[in-house]
């Protein structure tokens, strides 16, 4: 830049005015001479209030700037993005960079410093909040009953959080570094849907209550529940996926008993989740006359009734859906398989069902 000639002064100072943070010129004694118009947005203090008064006094300690003057001659003459604390007039404090050099151009201020200041407050309260919810993330991790984990581009485990090596039975620095379908299908009994979550992962799916089991150190069978989802950078490269496994053993174990409990009851039992059907007993394929429990899986409950009761059983499940209550016992008109009809009292009942 070339600020020789007729009207260099003023060309310096609209140059000085523009820049990007405030710029304080001080003597050898430490004397503001010199500020531009930015100091009254970032210093809440005009240039004319400034000027003439020490430079430390910005300074909550004025330790810290002996310390940057004394950083300034050993690199030197200059400093570049210097993180500190500065205090403005009103008292309050805001994080800066300063950039700052030793003068040399023979005036009032040779051997004094200029600097230039940017306000830094607003990415340091980002950086400290950033590395609270990091600490807070970790700290949930750890105390999770669940474990999380990420995987590399290759579905190769490369992150697992501390709860994994306290609810986990195979150890972390065995199962780091394998596919995550490799490490569902170790120990005893293993299970078969190894290959399944492979083929969702490099599809690049979804990973929704996804079950597995395994074996336990002591023989008996463990449950696990998964989900996922795959992660992208900005570009939209694939990053890997990131998840949590549960153990829902306790869950599957009770639901065994309700398997076998209900297996022995006389009564039509079906369990529906959103409408669909999930489970039926044998009493139900029974009396629908069905070819086996796999009949009723996904069907829609409403095609168990007769036709001419379905909207009347419709109109029934929506006011419950909405909050309303209805009638716990109805008699309800239904229809067979093969096409006969019959009339039941049907009991509804809220139950936990596969976790949900």
């Amino acid at each position: 830049l070339n600020f020789r000639g007729a009207g260099a002064a003023a060309k310096l100072g609209h140059f000085i005015d523009a820049l990007p943070g405030v710029y304080l010129r001080s003597d050898r004694d430490g004397v503001i001479r010199e500020a531009n118009g930015s100091v009254q947005e970032m210093l809440g203090c005009s240039a004319r209030e400034i000027v003439g008064t020490p430079a430390a006094a910005l300074y909550p300690d004025p330790d810290r700037r002996r310390t940057l003057l004394a950083r300034i001659r050993d690199e030197g003459g200059s400093l570049r993005q210097e993180g500190v604390e500065l205090r403005r007039p009103d008292g309050t404090l805001l994080r800066v960079n300063i950039s700052a050099g030793t003068i040399a151009d023979g005036s009032a201020c040779d051997g004094g410093t200029e600097a230039l200041i940017r306000d830094v407050s607003d990415r340091h309260a980002f950086e400290r909040t950033s590395q609270e919810t990091e600490a807070r993330f970790r700290d949930f991790a750890a105390a999770a009953s669940d474990w999380m984990w990420e995987t590399d581009p290759s579905h190769k485990l490369s992150w697992l959080s501390e709860s994994f090596a306290v609810r986990a039975i195979t150890p972390p620095d065995e199962i780091l570094g394998t596919a995550l379908w490799e490490s569902i299908s170790r120990g005893r009994n293993a299970d078969t849907r190894s290959a399944e979550l492979k083929a969702l992962m490099e599809n690049g799916q979804p990973i929704r209550n996804f079950r597995f089991s395994i074996g336990g150190p002591d023989g008996k069978q463990l449950w696990r529940r998964l989900n996922a989802r795959p992660v992208y950078d900005p570009e939209g490269n694939f990053g890997g996926y990131r998840g949590v496994t549960s153990d829902i053993s306790a869950t599957m174990e009770a639901e065994h008993r309700f398997e076998s409990l209900v297996a022995s009851i006389p009564d039509m039992i079906f369990v529906h989740r959103n409408d669909r059907i999930v489970f039926a007993n044998p009493a139900m394929v029974s009396a629908m006359r069905a070819d086996g429990p796999e009949h009723f899986i996904g069907m829609d409950t409403l095609e168990i009734c007769h036709p001419d009761a379905r909207d009347a059983v419709r109109q029934r499940r929506e006011r419950q859906q909405h909050g309303d209550v209805v009638e716990s016992h109805n008699l309800v008109h239904l229809q067979r398989c093969d096409g006969t009809e019959f009339y039941g009292e049907s009991t509804i009942a809220n139950i936990i069902w596969e976790g949900e």
